[in-house]
């Protein structure tokens, strides 16, 4: 007999994300996938061997065949760029790219408006897990300098006799 519109025999990819990659792996084998499951290191800061994102994703419907592709975290994620950005944008803009542990320092510079970021300290482009330390250098202006005019010597007490208090 001929059925017309029945879909062939489908099962859907099970809610992985969060779980090991072993763990991963036996959910889609208790579901019935059959067909070949590939993993990818791919930069995150959740903890090292989560599954962070599934291809074709959770509750989809496919073949008990089709490849499933997990992609895991390697624990670590690229420090961004934050040069520029005020000292509110760079905590934001680091805090969003996963990492938690931020402190700062101030540097003196006079090219750069205080309060700017100056960077990050390992820098851009480094790779650190969620927990590591980054410092972020924040602009601070230049203390003017005390200028004491070279033409005036120094003057000298008019008494060599030190003066006590009260007479």
């Amino acid at each position: 007999d001929l059925v017309v519109g029945a879909a062939p025999d489908t099962i859907a990819v099970p809610p992985l994300v969060g779980l090991s990659e072993n763990d991963a792996r036996e959910a889609l084998e208790r579901a019935g996938f059959t067909g070949s499951i590939n993993t990818e290191q791919t930069d995150s800061a959740e903890a090292e061997g989560t599954v962070v994102a599934v291809d074709p994703e959770a509750r989809t419907s496919v073949p008990p065949d089709t490849t499933i592709t997990l992609s895991v975290s390697d624990g670590t994620v690229e420090i961004p760029v934050v040069r520029g950005q005020t000292r509110e944008e760079a905590i934001a803009t680091l805090r969003e790219a996963g990492l938690t542990n931020i402190t700062e320092t101030t540097v003196e510079r006079s090219d750069v408006e205080p309060g700017v970021a100056l960077g990050t300290e390992p820098g851009a482009g480094s790779q650190a897990a969620a927990e590591d330390q980054i410092t972020l250098q924040i602009a601070v202006a230049v203390p003017p300098e005390e200028t004491t005019p070279a033409s005036t010597p120094p003057s000298t007490p008019a008494s060599t006799t030190p003066a006590t208090p009260g007479g």
